[in-house]
């Protein structure tokens, strides 16, 4: 994301161009997002194959916040962005369809690191969400990109902006941008050292007038440019060389024309030649073909001019909520989802971990989505038709969006996924209903009473969808009743934080089976699903804390030892010492297994 080579530029360019910072004392606004994936993948040991690490992920986040708010006295706000645009669905569905053309090239050999590949858990930004709300953290959701929003906050509330995205770069930042790579946190006491961005600096470099560096997004943009306009042709005139600016020659510092990049390239041409708005505008005339300029104004404008903030700053200052209210639920045109069309799409290759380490983000994102299909090779562009879902009163409302993708992207991925079943607006609230009664009518059951009655409220709803998922699937030959078994295990190892056995210690850690990884991407894909109808019928039930369920290792270990130990009355009673974890084990056990 961000500003092509932006990042490389400020932390080595030959001027200093980031400041040190000691942080303590201060007001932070994080990006969720960014913030969310630099813990996962950059502050945890996970290999990602064995479906995600939510427990450590969860001890991770209460010490980056216990650090920062603690220790440091850093009132710390999150923003997270939703989609409710067709732009924002268009380029989610696109990303999909490159994470599935990812694993097409992982699977004829390639790595895992390529179209990047990186196996995001599946409930994971739920997972960290919960975590923040245990914290106190406050946080807010709001619609689209919300960089603008975040860079408005971090001004409203005179706070630095904590994120990895280099749009940051391009607002007028009061206090500043603070890159998270730059961002020391682990162990220190009182202060947090990182570095700080100040637009300023960059336009003092380069002779930059203030409105001049809004022009970096729409020409360098990496991703969030304007769409489908080709800058190539302004990039390569610029490659032809610029003179360095007078100051630098006369302090020797001048190098030659052809070392510098695009992005030098265009910082010293809006130097020299930016006037206004209109001079730059002749210029990209004269390179690119039908230039948008409405749409080119509009982006420049949203570097510019930022949004009002005051109903989101008042959220925040009073603990902020835990999602904000609207249309935040993209669904495809479909009926409920059948277990058995959670098929592997990588082949069973136990020895090859760049195959099976995205096999669940990637089986999820194919569930949710399932957009891929066999097209001719006349046809270039094709629209999906998506629902963004919302429920108000005892109705479910939708708005049908008809989003258009770049078929050239999505050549060759012939995976063979079921093609949707159309639904009609009208139909929108019995397909709802019966997405409903998939997960919760177990619980209306009068056989089930009892059991459920037995366990805390946050457990209902995880007996309710472990009954939903083991009772639907037809996977017996993929070993789901060892699945069964080892999910609940680890369910109740980690909620009520029980010692693990001796039989469970010795299991090694890097125990993998392929078939159990599927059981566990089925069972976390209708955790989510039911999280999220819970949520929009006004929480019924208390959503259960993922953090607290799940740890793929530990399941995987699990999994291992059961295959070998199917004598369900020894084990219940020696894995498990203390009562409370024991019944629930057995419950737990009886609501997925005995029950027709």
């Amino acid at each position: 994301m961000g500003i092509r080579s932006l990042n490389r530029l400020i932390h080595r360019y030959r001027v200093k161009l980031l400041d040190d910072l000691e942080l303590c004392d201060a007001t932070v606004i994080i990006d969720g997002s960014e913030l969310f994936y630099y813990l996962y993948f950059d502050c945890m040991e996970d290999d990602g194959r064995c479906g995600g690490e939510y427990s450590d992920l969860r001890r991770i986040t209460n010490r980056f916040f216990e650090t920062l708010v603690d220790r440091c006295n850093i009132r710390c706000y999150v923003v997270f962005d939703a989609f409710k645009s067709e732009d924002n669905i268009s380029q989610y569905l696109e990303t999909r369809t490159m994470k599935i053309k990812g694993t097409k090239s992982v699977v004829d050999g390639g790595e895992a690191t390529q179209y990047g590949q990186r196996a995001q858990p599946i409930v994971g930004k739920t997972m960290f969400k919960q975590t923040l709300t245990e914290l106190s953290i406050p946080y807010v959701v709001v619609p689209g990109d919300g960089d603008s929003v975040v860079a408005a906050i971090a001004n409203a509330l005179d706070g630095y902006v904590l994120a990895s995205d280099t749009d940051f770069c391009v607002y007028d930042l009061s206090r500043g941008f603070l890159p998270l790579p730059d961002f020391c946190w682990e162990n220190v006491e009182g202060i947090c050292t990182c570095k700080v961005f100040h637009r300023q600096t960059l336009e003092r470099t380069f002779r930059l007038p203030p409105n001049a560096i809004s022009f970096l997004e729409p020409i360098l943009s990496s991703q969030d440019g304007l769409q489908n306009v080709d800058f190539s042709p302004v990039v390569r005139f610029l490659s032809t060389g610029n003179p360095a600016p007078r100051n630098q020659q006369r302090r020797g510092n001048w190098r030659s024309q052809q070392s510098l990049d695009p992005l030098e390239q265009l910082l010293l041409w809006l130097g020299r030649n930016y006037r206004n708005d209109d001079s730059v505008i002749q210029f990209l005339r004269q390179h690119v073909r039908n230039l948008p300029v409405d749409e080119l104004k509009a982006c420049l404008n949203e570097y510019r001019n930022l949004p009002n903030v005051s109903v989101l700053v008042d959220d925040l200052e009073q603990s902020g909520k835990r999602s904000s209210r609207g249309k935040t639920c993209l669904h495809k045109v479909g009926k409920p989802p059948v277990l058995t069309d959670f098929m592997p799409i990588v082949p069973d290759d136990q020895d090859r971990i760049s195959c099976n380490k995205m096999s669940s983000s990637i089986r999820h994102a194919s569930y949710q989505i399932n957009l891929v299909k066999d097209v001719g090779e006349d046809q270039m562009l094709d629209t999906y038709q998506v629902l963004v879902t919302d429920r108000q009163g005892d109705q479910y409302v939708a708005e049908m969006l008809t989003v258009t993708i770049d078929r050239p992207k999505m050549e060759s991925l012939q995976l063979d996924l079921q093609e949707d079943v159309p639904v009609d607006r009208t139909d929108m609230n019995d397909v709802m209903e019966e997405r409903q009664s998939y997960i919760f009518d177990v619980l209306l059951r009068g056989e089930n009473k009892e059991i459920i009655e037995s366990f805390d409220d946050k457990m209902k709803l995880v007996a309710a969808v472990l009954r939903y998922w083991s009772t639907s699937s037809e996977d017996h030959e993929r070993h789901v009743e060892e699945a069964i078994k080892a999910l609940i295990f680890t369910i109740c190892a980690t909620y009520y934080e029980a010692p693990l056995p001796s039989e469970i210690e010795e299991v090694p850690q890097s125990s993998f089976d392929k078939g159990a990884l599927h059981s566990s991407s089925q069972w976390l894909c209708c955790m989510k699903d039911a999280m999220f109808l819970n949520t929009i019928l006004g929480e019924p039930l208390e959503c259960p804390l993922i953090g607290k369920l799940f740890s793929g290792i530990l399941f995987q270990r699990a999994f291992a030892y059961f295959r070998d130990n199917d004598d369900l009355e020894r084990t219940a009673g020696s894995l498990f010492s203390d009562d409370l974890t024991r019944d629930a084990f057995e419950n737990l056990l009886r609501i997925a297994t005995d029950m027709d």
